[in-house]
């Protein structure tokens, strides 16, 4: 119900597609990611624009600071065009920014989790349900 990602706006030319995290346990990080592909309307105008993709990242290190307790710190933004006109993006061109400082980004406490679902309460205030995704 988190009104920063029910709310991502879309428009005549883009709608969403996956919204997730990836997580790197070894690394303590977290990478919130959004997928923007093209509308049905801006598919009908360009051919091969239907398999579009843009990536959004937000990349944050976590600490867990109790059992159930998660402390975030933004680290970084990525933009990563997957393919454009329906050809595969060039790993150049895909921009990820990462700085040497970390800043408090949020917390979250995690009221359940298994092997594939886990939910959470942000320090918003804010309940998420994630379900793990195929590796």
């Amino acid at each position: 119900d988190a009104p920063d990602i029910t709310g991502i706006p879309t428009g005549p030319l883009a709608s969403l597609g996956r919204i997730g995290q990836e997580i790197d346990a070894s690394e303590g990080t977290i990478a919130n990611v959004i997928e923007y592909r093209p509308s049905a309307l801006a598919s009908g105008l360009v051919a091969g624009a239907s398999t579009d993709t843009l990536v959004q990242r937000v990349f944050t290190d976590y600490t867990v600071t109790s059992p159930t307790e998660v402390d975030l710190n933004i680290r970084g933004l990525g933009f990563a065009p997957q393919k454009f006109l329906g050809l595969e993006v060039p790993q150049a061109l895909q921009l990820a920014i990462k700085g040497p400082l970390a800043l408090p980004f949020g917390r979250f406490e995690i009221l359940y989790l298994d092997d594939e679902i886990r939910i959470i309460r942000t320090g918003q205030g804010w309940y998420s349900v994630n379900r793990r995704g195929k590796v």
